[in-house]
């Protein structure tokens, strides 16, 4: 019984303290909430029962009606009670800033019925994660809605563009594991974005594409990254097509995929951080050298330079073959420890006079293999002048990293720190 009473007090003096915050303070907590459970706050008391209608977003996601927590219910009566609650929200709204949509099974007319809706409420964020009927089709509207801002699609259905696109205030285009129509439709939606900023293509089916080309004078970052599984329907395992890029204003690149048919990055100037997660492919390594050549050339204006275990082992063999290029502004590299690394570093450092910040970074997928470094045959510029620290994750105990650690500390004149740090867990 005291316990009752307890629990009692405590749960009054909550909800005081709760009673007493403004309005506005409450909406911002029902934003990060799903609309299905902000809606279900109105039952709390009189002051709650319209704060729901107040949140800036709605948030729609079908898992919360077809996986309940108590148990599994009618698929087809969660259905109908998913689309019914839809419905209703919709009908009572008339702004909408942020949109987002996550749901299955469903046809393109209820799907698009719902974005429309949204449309006609002047929003501006567009977030669509579907897995639909195969027959499905996103309205044309969506192209042509002048207020979106952002654009977020997704996944598994074919992106159709129409003829005409006009999306003049879109400033972030997120597109994850759909399909690409043909070169021209996708070429056609980022050209049709003048003030672009970030575009981000993620595990997207490319089998209908040669020449993927990405032309945007704003955009500032650029996210490519591919799925290589076999057991994925958009793999690019068998994909062969050629990256055309045309962005002058881009800072940040990050790229992941088997090596493209070919690379024209045009001219970069202003590019700040790049990462790179490229497989090798085993056939034609004479062309696949001069591709991944063509690729380094592009971003050798960066100032910070990402490779991963697999790029590393990919841009190694390049030194049987060419010069790599001159990376002038870089500051910041960050390699992947495997038996490819020792050469294509002391390249780097050779290659880098500026370079400022060494991370040798260890993956478990890696984990058994030597560094295989061989001191230069002169002092990098590098160490002379501007390499300051140095960091080791999960790698510091190989022989090879403590002879490239003992050189660096008595070579490099300005080196302040040197960081040894276990292996991330999961790495």
């Amino acid at each position: 019984m005291d316990s009752e009473r307890e629990s009692q007090k405590l749960s009054m003096g909550t909800e005081d303290r709760i009673s007493r915050l403004p309005d506005m303070t409450l909406v911002n907590v029902l934003y990060y909430l799903p609309t299905k459970q902000a809606v279900a706050t109105s039952v709390l008391s009189k002051r709650w029962r319209s704060l729901w209608a107040l949140v800036p977003r709605l948030d729609f996601d079908d898992s919360l009606f077809l996986h309940p927590q108590d148990g599994d219910a009618n698929p087809v009566e969660t259905t109908v009670s998913f689309m019914n609650f839809v419905n209703r929200v919709l009908i009572l709204r008339t702004y909408i800033p942020e949109f987002k949509l996550k749901c299955t099974r469903y046809d393109s007319f209820h799907v698009n019925a719902w974005i429309l809706a949204a449309l006609r409420c002047h929003v501006q964020e567009l977030d669509i994660c579907i897995t639909p009927k195969p027959s499905f089709k996103l309205s044309y509207d969506v192209f042509a809605f002048q207020e979106l801002v952002y654009i977020k699609l997704g996944r598994t259905f074919v992106l159709d563009v129409p003829k005409s696109v006009c999306l003049p205030k879109l400033e972030v285009l997120c597109l994850d594991s759909i399909e690409f129509r043909d070169d021209d439709s996708i070429c056609k939606l980022i050209s049709s974005c003048p003030v672009l900023e970030e575009l981000s293509v993620e595990n997207c089916g490319f089998k209908n594409i040669r020449v993927f080309c990405v032309s945007a004078p704003k955009l500032k970052t650029l996210i490519i990254s591919c799925s290589i599984s076999k057991k994925d329907d958009y793999s690019t395992r068998n994909c062969v097509f050629e990256i055309v890029v045309d962005a002058p204003a881009l800072e940040t690149l990050f790229y992941s995929d088997f090596v493209a048919r070919g690379y024209s990055l045009g001219t970069l100037q202003c590019l700040h951080h790049v990462g790179f997660d490229v497989l090798y492919r085993q056939e034609g390594k004479d062309i696949c050298n001069k591709r991944l050549l063509d690729l380094l050339f592009g971003v050798a204006n960066s100032e910070s330079l990402a490779l991963s275990g697999f790029s590393v082992m990919a841009f190694s063999l390049l030194k049987k073959y060419f010069f790599l290029p001159k990376f002038n502004y870089l500051t910041r590299l960050l390699l992947e420890v495997n038996e490819y690394c020792g050469p294509l570093l002391t390249i780097f450092l050779e290659n880098s006079p500026n370079l400022e910040i060494l991370i040798l970074d260890t993956k478990e997928v890696w984990r058994d293999t030597e560094l295989k470094w061989e001191p230069p045959s002169h002092v990098p510029k590098c160490l002379l002048l501007h390499l300051k620290e140095v960091v080791l994750n999960g790698c510091s105990e190989q022989e090879d990293v403590i002879k490239l650690i003992n050189y660096l500390q008595e070579n490099a004149k300005v080196l302040n720190k040197v960081s040894r740090l276990p292996m991330s867990p999961g790495s």
